[in-house]
């Protein structure tokens, strides 16, 4: 997995030099709409909600198509969470964008046994640039993995709603 999100960083960083690049900040409201768990044929399900603040890179690669890889610290409820969300922005008009892409999170606190810290996830979003500079986001998330590794029927996954504004410096 470490091998895995090292490539990712390089490839990011390589496809950089080809496009034109805006570096950033972003901060909002982060919330954890469903935590749920499932064991057997049963569900439990709760929410939790704080903010998120981090940095972000924007990669212009043509007018209507750019990629913004983010480096987030999330808290909700005292849980602390690092999210890395890779996402493709296509720009259906010169300041409203659709996002998608993976998303990786990790939670800060220590595992108990049988149980992972990483999170994999698919994120979707929009996003408005209000000017060349603000801009306005908001994203969902669906956890596919699993964070119960262990032999038992149980299922544990995080789903995270973000929204937020950012900067990015010129």
């Amino acid at each position: 997995m470490k091998n895995l999100l090292l490539f990712s960083f390089l490839s990011v960083f390589i496809f950089s030099a080809k496009a034109q690049t805006q570096f950033g900040l972003t901060a909002g409201y982060f919330g954890v709409s469903s935590k749920s768990f499932t064991i057997g044929g049963s569900s439990l399900s709760g929410t939790a909600s704080g903010f998120y603040v981090g940095a972000m890179a924007d990669f212009k690669t043509s007018e209507k198509l750019h990629l913004q890889p983010e480096l987030l610290y999330a808290n909700a409820n005292s849980n602390d969470v690092i999210i890395i969300p890779i996402l493709l922005k296509y720009y259906t008009t010169e300041k409203f964008s659709i996002q998608a892409g993976p998303q990786a999170s990790y939670i800060l606190e220590d595992a108990s046994t049988n149980y992972t810290p990483l999170g994999l996830a698919l994120a979707t979003g929009l996003g408005y640039d209000i000017t060349q500079n603000f801009f306005l986001q908001a994203r969902y998330s669906v956890q596919i993995n699993n964070y119960y590794n262990g032999n038992e029927d149980f299922r544990a996954r995080d789903n995270f709603f973000t929204v937020g504004v950012g900067y990015k410096f010129n």
